[in-house]
């Protein structure tokens, strides 16, 4: 009897252990950060809810590419979906969604994706073992959102012949460019602050804040601010900061999601600063054009979130027999709001609902299925001309 009790409490664990696989934590040697945090929540559409191994359209001449994200609800997580619905049907691949809960839930969504036919998979966590599950099947890997931080681990993927390369936003230009925004709007003593270190986008956005901030030798740095539990914390210590210091005239945080934008420009309102003390940041979120049209937002900069679409396109040129070299790194720009009118062209033009910045002509003139002497350069030309300015100049010389 204590022989079958023992066995009967053997397999309950087993299966416990078996039902947590998913909600394991990460391990942190093998993950760069993901960009959960910085996302909206909105609505599901039911078009997003597709599984991984489901097949979307039954064309067996498509490349289908992987895409796994942390959800589709979002307002970003929606508009890599309409990028790369558009960008597929023009380029020549089909992108199959999946879904992601932390490291391990990734394999688990990469295996599943190449049984449903993937010949490539987009993650924003890339590991040595997800690398070795892709390479085992002949199956192409890349990140998008930020680089691998782990050394060991990006020695290890870029050693692989299946190994795509990274794109993401060039978070230190970035950084530099909110302290810019401020200096030419007249603050001298200026306050910094972001998430505590850990976390690639914001770590890289301070340090491109400090080394801007060297080039000015009238500008003072009054103080740097970091702590894991920034965004329940900004307004008293945006509130407490002032006190101390009435002299800022100036206000940087790293980003303005998850609440983060709304408490600074709340401080600054009980404080009575508006229009006096300037705040630059990155993010859009719901009231960036009302925040930019009274003068308590000063520079906010948006993504065009396009990055995912070249990747693909890589990755479909890869199996379809192109010889571009790998790795490769696709860095874009971001695109700079100083005012509502400025943000009512990046809505147009950028990232407004139904908006496509780059056309169905341009994604397939970088394919070889589509114009087989399409080059990685023609590719990243098109790619790195990222900006605002760049995207609206180009829409209107085409007439769109």
């Amino acid at each position: 009897m204590k022989k079958l009790f023992a066995l009967m409490l053997a397999l309950a664990l087993m299966l416990g252990m078996l039902a947590g696989c998913a909600q394991k934590a990460p391990e942190t040697t093998d993950e760069t950060v993901a960009p959960a945090e910085e996302t909206t929540t909105q609505e599901q559409t039911p078009a997003q809810e597709q599984p991984a191994t489901e097949e979307s359209s039954g064309n067996d001449d498509l490349v289908k590419i992987g895409f796994i994200c942390w959800g589709y609800t979002d307002a970003e997580s929606k508009t890599y979906v309409r990028l790369l619905d558009y960008a597929g049907a023009a380029a020549g691949f089909e992108p199959v969604y999946a879904t992601f809960t932390d490291t391990e839930d990734i394999i688990n969504q990469a295996e599943s994706l190449i049984q449903a036919g993937c010949k490539g998979i987009l993650t924003t966590i890339a590991s040595a073992s997800l690398m070795d599950l892709c390479e085992k099947n002949e199956v192409y890997l890349a990140q998008w959102a930020s680089e691998i931080t782990d050394e060991q681990v990006a020695s290890y993927v870029e050693k692989s012949d299946y190994w795509i390369g990274y794109s993401f936003t060039d978070n230190y230009e970035t950084g530099r460019g909110m302290v810019e925004h401020l200096y030419d709007a007249g603050v001298r003593n200026l306050l910094l602050l972001g998430p505590t270190s850990g976390n690639a986008c914001h770590d890289l956005r301070f340090e491109g804040a400090l080394d801007k901030v060297k080039e000015y030798p009238d500008l003072n740095l009054v103080d740097t601010w970091r702590d894991a539990e920034w965004e329940t914390k900004m307004a008293d210590t945006i509130a407490n900061y002032m006190a101390m210091y009435p002299e800022i005239d100036g206000v940087i945080t790293t980003g303005a999601s998850n609440g983060v934008g709304d408490a600074v420009v709340q401080a600054i309102a009980n404080e009575g600063l508006i229009g006096k003390l300037k705040y630059a940041t990155m993010d859009i979120v719901d009231n960036t054009r009302e925040y930019l049209a009274e003068g308590s937002m000063t520079a906010v900069c948006g993504e065009t979130l396009s990055d995912v679409a070249w990747l693909s396109i890589v990755m479909a040129n890869k199996v379809n027999g192109a010889d571009w070299e790998l790795p490769m790194k696709i860095v874009l720009k971001v695109g700079w709001m100083t005012s509502p009118e400025e943000f009512d062209d990046f809505s147009n033009y950028v990232q407004g609902e139904g908006v496509q910045p780059y056309s169905a002509e341009e994604y397939a003139s970088v394919s070889i299925v589509k114009n087989p002497d399409a080059t990685a350069q023609d590719m990243l030309d098109l790619a790195y001309a990222s900006s605002l300015e760049e995207i609206k100049a180009k829409a209107n010389l085409t007439g769109g």
